[in-house]
């Protein structure tokens, strides 16, 4: 086994150095037509530090003057931890299906019985930075390790999972998150948007990072909370994707990710839309409903087989 430690962004190879990507699909288990991934958000905020608004206009000029808190978004950031994250782990396990939860690692400080119950409903931990006030892409080489290493390490001693998938902020990754990745042994990450099927997108040695299909459009963050669509919108979004990959997936497997934040679809309106497209999607036969790390796991075997 190759030791890691001492790469540089020099011993990458694949298409994160700039090579081709191989695109072709794998066979799913069971011979299903779509893998299906739930990737959840959970997300955490460092004190006062607040990302966009809550109430579609930003805190007023005077209020910032007098030093205080945009404390409505505050609040709507909090409701993921505190309530969202309840009302989506009922539904899923009502769906009986397993989900991949991209979580900030300052939500482990912030809600540890709430990673814990992640962990222990059978659902996946993903390495999601550390909070959102600072997304990895601005982070120097140091940083960025600790922040990829330290997910690993929290994670795993606070739910007794380590995370072996990371998605950065809005999938915007640093200079050294792929080669921070492969040294703390992940396995797949969400961070590029050009395929509807896995594929290696870097080598480290032995080692090779898996890049698993993501989506903005089905993604409550962009399509309801950004530009006012009704939850409708999310629902046709899902529909039309995979009617369309379900076709196609009778030749060539192809793998649909919706995206659903605890702090949106986590609300009684976004449970329903949620519950929707899942129970859409049951309805058809060769369907695989699965986590991410599944999903990249067969993947690999499949290069290997």
């Amino acid at each position: 086994m190759t030791d890691l430690s001492a790469a540089t962004l020099d011993d990458l190879r694949g298409p994160v150095a700039g090579e081709a990507p191989v695109l072709g699909s794998a066979p799913l288990p069971g011979n299903a037509r779509v893998a299906i991934t739930v990737q959840l958000a959970l997300e955490a905020w460092k004190g006062n530090e607040v990302s966009g608004n809550a109430l579609g206009s930003p805190l007023g000029a005077e209020a910032k003057a007098l030093g205080v808190p945009d404390y409505a978004t505050i609040s709507s950031q909090q409701y993921g931890g505190d309530t969202g994250i309840w009302r989506i782990l009922d539904v899923l396990e009502e769906l009986g299906i397993k989900a991949s939860c991209s979580t900030s690692t300052l939500v482990a400080e912030v809600w540890p019985d709430v990673v814990k119950a992640v962990a222990a409903a059978g659902h996946e931990i993903v390495g999601h930075g550390y909070s959102q006030d600072r997304a990895i892409s601005d982070m120097d080489a140091a940083e960025d390790f600790e922040v990829v290493s330290g997910a690993v390490t929290t994670f795993q001693e606070v739910a007794g999972q380590r995370p072996y998938g990371w998605s950065s902020h809005g999938s915007r990754r640093g200079k050294y998150t792929v080669l921070d990745l492969m040294k703390c042994g992940y396995l797949y990450t969400n961070d590029f948007r050009n395929a509807d099927v896995p594929y290696v997108v870097a080598v480290l040695g032995e080692q090779r990072l898996v890049s698993l299909p993501r989506t903005d459009e089905i993604n409550d963050m962009f399509l309801i909370r950004r530009t006012g669509n009704p939850p409708g919108a999310y629902v046709e979004y899902f529909k039309r994707a995979f009617d369309r990959l379900y076709k196609e997936g009778q030749k060539a497997p192809k793998v649909l990710a919706c995206v659903a934040h605890a702090t949106l679809i986590g609300r009684p309106w976004g449970a329903s839309a949620l519950t929707e497209c899942i129970e859409y999607a049951q309805s058809f036969p060769d369907v695989w409903i699965t986590t991410r790390r599944e999903v990249a796991e067969n993947f690999l075997q499949s290069l290997s087989s």
